[in-house]
């Protein structure tokens, strides 16, 4: 969207630098005025760039912790913008240093699991417990899910093939995503799932000997 104040735009700018350089971005938020669409901006601008995301929600020790705790804050933003609701959120002082390096810590956990690697058997074998799971309804009821490799780490990328990938829409892609992350973690990276079209059999048992 448009711009005016040269500053901001500068700042927009450099920003966008510093996310093309980062292995993991801490997109530092302001507790006391809560997270605001230019955050949220800057946040998908990360994510869309495949980098690992930590929300630090800075000067913490102005908000009435009696009023709102960081769980109810955490909440209160993910009920907004639920797309970070996958992401690490660590309310801080930057005044007071107070969990400063709680932030760095987190930035390190986000960067050892964006570059976790699941191996193609132990992949399939979940795959045959997802198949039989309900599915969102619509048209991705007649697409079948056949097995799955990850091709790539940082962020972790995978290949799912099936019989009709042209019929995946929206939610069977956040269904399957979601699923991956409830049994394999990745929390505080981006997922890309790849659909690939496949009718043999073989190519499965070759990807289960990798």
């Amino acid at each position: 969207s448009k711009v005016d104040d040269q500053v901001e735009y500068f700042s927009n700018l450099r920003a966008t630098h510093s996310i093309d350089r980062a292995d993991v971005v801490v997109a530092m938020t302001d507790g006391s005025e809560g997270v605001t669409v230019q955050d949220v901006r800057i946040m998908d601008n990360v994510l869309e760039s495949g980098k690992g995301l930590v929300v630090a929600i800075n000067k913490w020790d102005l908000v009435d912790t009696k009023e709102k705790t960081a769980e109810v804050f955490r909440q209160h933003v993910v009920d907004r913008y639920p797309f970070l609701r996958d992401y690490p959120m660590v309310c801080l002082s930057a005044l007071s240093g107070r969990r400063a390096f709680r932030v760095l810590e987190t930035a390190a956990t986000v960067y050892g699991r964006a570059r976790e690697r699941v191996t193609t058997p132990r992949l399939n074998r979940w795959v045959d417990t997802v198949i039989g799971r309900s599915a969102p309804a619509g048209t991705s009821r007649e697409v079948r899910l056949l097995y799955m490799t990850q091709s790539d780490v940082a962020p972790p990328t995978f290949l799912a093939f099936g019989n009709r990938p042209d019929l995946v829409d929206e939610s069977y892609r956040r269904y399957l995503e979601n699923r991956l992350r409830e049994e394999f973690g990745f929390e505080g990276t981006p997922i890309r799932i790849h659909w690939r079209s496949s009718r043999s059999k073989r190519a499965r048992q070759a990807a289960d000997s990798d």
